[in-house]
């Protein structure tokens, strides 16, 4: 669905009333995501491909003016790849680098519609570079400026994070498709009417129940390859407070990965079960928002299908540990609604004499939100 442009800015430009301090002069904020993950595969004592990925974007806009912002943003993707193959006569070492990197620059116009709640609107410029290498030589490489155009609001949850839900698009009018959500870091605290309360959802012989659904897909038309992959995913755990803020539980998830490709002709489905066991610390007890910690356990099963051909079979078994922090918002008597900030992550796996190892971690202010339900014990008599 698109929507003109001009009737989108007439609307923010009615329901405007004077600024709040969030979007005075001098303001600024933060956010995006920086992560890298390192995973090392060995077979036996011939073959060891150790591959790094990062993942780098991170925004920061400051207001020149009461609403009215300009930022830049940078950004870095892709994969390091190093790959050693040991003969008894022979031993080599290569390598096979992809990397995108970007640079944008932007302007956005806030608004006042509600205390705490600012619409903005915004247009930038984004330059991306892309380069191929093996062995130190450039396979391939090219470079792509695209408009960049915004919208979405800011809701103030704290004196220092506002939850925005937002839509960037290349073309114009915005489409609303691309939808995020997400949270912005203020380098300047605002000043909120906070009051102290009785949070009750994390005491003592509460249990809780959480979910999170999940889906992505992705899509490749290149002269050398057409292929699309799509990822779905159902997450549910159930624990019980064992103290005050102190959560034990145990979270079980199904997921499924898809890759069809028509050249070269391959299709592979993948169907990933995981258990784990966590505890959970959730660290103020008489605020809304409180920030938390998790540390859990993991034991992933992943039965694997490939159709090139021929059709094969691959089931292996997989460990792991996850820790991580994060911010939960109280919500009424009975809501908790969770954004995981902050995460390691640990996995091994060994087959047929084959053993793959993979570390990773990061922070982002994208992340994914879950909802939990608590029931209240009652109180002994």
């Amino acid at each position: 669905m698109q929507l003109p442009m001009n009737k989108i800015l007439i609307f923010l430009l009615l329901i405007s009333f004077p600024l709040f301090a969030q979007i005075e002069k001098g303001n600024s904020y933060i956010w995006g995501t920086a992560s890298a993950n390192n995973l090392n595969f060995s077979s036996g004592s011939v073959y060891t491909n150790n591959r790094l990925s990062p993942n780098l974007n991170i925004s920061y806009g400051k207001f020149i003016k009461d609403g009215l912002m300009i930022g830049a943003s940078v950004g870095l993707t892709g994969s390091i790849e190093r790959i050693k193959t040991t003969l008894p006569n022979n031993s080599s070492t290569s390598s096979n680098d992809n990397l995108t990197s970007q640079i944008g620059l932007f302007a956005r116009q806030y608004f006042k519609a509600i205390p705490r709640l600012y619409p903005y609107a915004g247009a930038g410029l984004r330059l991306s570079t892309s380069q191929n290498t093996i062995d130190g030589k450039r396979i391939s490489s090219g470079w792509a400026v695209l408009p960049q155009f915004q919208l979405g609001f800011n809701y103030l949850v704290s004196p220092r994070i506002s939850v925005v839900l937002g839509t960037t698009s290349s073309v114009f009018p915005i489409g609303f498709y691309g939808l995020e959500m997400g949270l912005n870091y203020s380098l300047k605290p605002q000043k909120l009417n906070s009051k102290v309360l009785a949070i009750e959802q994390t005491n003592t012989r509460n249990w809780l129940l959480g979910a999170g659904l999940y889906f992505s897909g992705n899509s490749t038309n290149r002269s050398m390859q057409i292929a699309s992959s799509y990822s779905s995913g159902l997450n549910v755990s159930v624990g019980r407070f064992v103290g005050n803020g102190l959560l034990v539980g145990l979270g079980i998830g199904v997921s499924t990965n898809n890759y069809i490709s028509e050249t070269p002709k391959l299709e592979t489905n993948s169907l990933i079960i995981n258990f784990q066991p966590f505890v959970k610390k959730y660290l103020s007890r008489n605020r809304q928002l409180s920030p938390y910690w998790s540390a859990g356990l993991s034991y992933e099963q992943q039965m694997t299908k490939n159709n090139n051909g021929s059709s094969t079979d691959i089931k292996n078994n997989i460990y792991g540990f996850d820790g991580g922090m994060g911010l939960a918002y109280f919500i009424g008597n009975n809501l908790i609604l969770e954004a995981g900030l902050a995460n390691v992550s640990y996995r091994s796996l060994a087959f047929d004499g084959n053993k793959s190892n993979s570390i990773g971690g990061g922070f982002t202010f994208s992340p994914n939100f879950t909802l939990n339900y608590v029931l209240k014990s009652q109180p002994k008599q």
